[in-house]
């Protein structure tokens, strides 16, 4: 693996890295004009150290991480866990609307603080609690960017608590926002960002599992998921139809995937093996690649990034219709 933080310093063997522009530009495979000024700013002000995690402490995850896998208490993806996900966001809802509407409340639960992460199969520890939000942050800012500038309309499907169509507005305050989800707590949450902040966003519910054909998604529009297809397994392919008859501009599915998890390691084995125990999204990237033979779409970027201690969430493929 690539060491993708410069090393600040070293004492007692534990190297100290950091994630600076340059470290950004290659773990998400960008350009460092991809980023704005802004966006390098706010990474130099923000503490993106780590340390890597002992090999110690590696034993003591993977322990911890296989004894989860099979202790039978992991729920699996699916249909069944709509109702789950519709209280989940309902907590969201009530703590903003209980909270002046301060964004802060609408950072999803499972979202982990002072918790050890993974950037490409190496086990981290970052310095900052909220490493993983700036993180994502970062992310959002360069990848939106860089792919969504040239779209008249962006469609976020399983949108959650709408902190990505919140990123979108401030990037592109005149483009129309459209937050789907299976969740009607979820589209009252968009509904309330939108009025309280006076944006440019709407909600709708939407089942991936079911595609509404009545949405109007048109081919000059962009399309993007972030930790909303894991849900649909292996079930994947009603929506993925639907896009492909939409035909949108660009798509960009931020997403786990075994097929990302190549290397020969344990930690990349833990990573397969939990993915499967929850029945998260399962051969869709290598769909994609059959399509792009077909010469049905075309690939742009696949790029393995960051994540959890179990999974790495955050990576993720651009493509479009040819």
């Amino acid at each position: 693996m690539q060491n993708y933080g410069a090393c600040l310093t070293t004492h007692d063997d534990n190297e100290v890295y950091v994630l600076g522009v340059n470290e950004y530009a290659e773990l998400l495979g960008c350009s460092i004009d991809d980023f704005s000024e802004e966006c390098k700013e706010y990474i130099g002000k923000t503490d993106f150290r780590y340390r890597k995690l002992s090999c110690t402490e590696k034993e003591k995850i993977i322990l911890e991480s296989l004894r989860q896998i099979h202790n039978g208490e992991l729920s699996e993806s699916g249909p069944q866990r709509k109702p789950a996900w519709e209280k989940g966001w309902h907590e969201n809802l009530k703590e903003f609307e209980n909270n002046d509407f301060d964004l802060q409340y609408l950072i999803p639960k499972f979202v982990r603080r002072n918790a050890v992460k993974r950037i490409c199969g190496e086990y981290i520890m970052p310095y900052n609690p909220d490493f993983e939000v700036a993180f994502v942050k970062v992310m959002r800012r360069v990848l939106f960017g860089k792919y969504f500038s040239f779209a008249n309309s962006i469609f976020e499907f399983g949108c959650g608590t709408g902190l990505n169509l919140v990123e979108l507005a401030a990037l592109f305050p005149d483009k129309r926002l459209l937050g789907l989800d299976w969740a009607q707590a979820s589209c009252e949450i968009v509904s309330k960002i939108a009025i309280s902040g006076k944006l440019r966003m709407e909600s709708r519910l939407f089942d991936m599992y079911n595609p509404d054909y009545e949405v109007n998604l048109t081919r000059s529009d962009a399309v993007f998921t972030m930790g909303a297809m894991e849900q649909l397994g292996t079930g994947f392919t009603a929506f993925l139809d639907f896009l492909l008859k939409k035909r949108p501009l660009i798509c960009i599915n931020f997403e786990t995937t075994n097929e990302i998890y190549t290397n020969e390691t344990l930690s990349d084995y833990v990573a397969i093996e939990y993915t499967k125990k929850r029945k998260y999204l399962s051969g869709y990237l290598d769909r994609l690649r059959n399509l792009e033979k077909q010469g049905d779409i075309k690939i742009l970027q696949e790029q393995r990034t960051f994540g959890g201690q179990y999974h790495e969430g955050y990576s993720f493929v651009v493509w479009k219709p040819v």
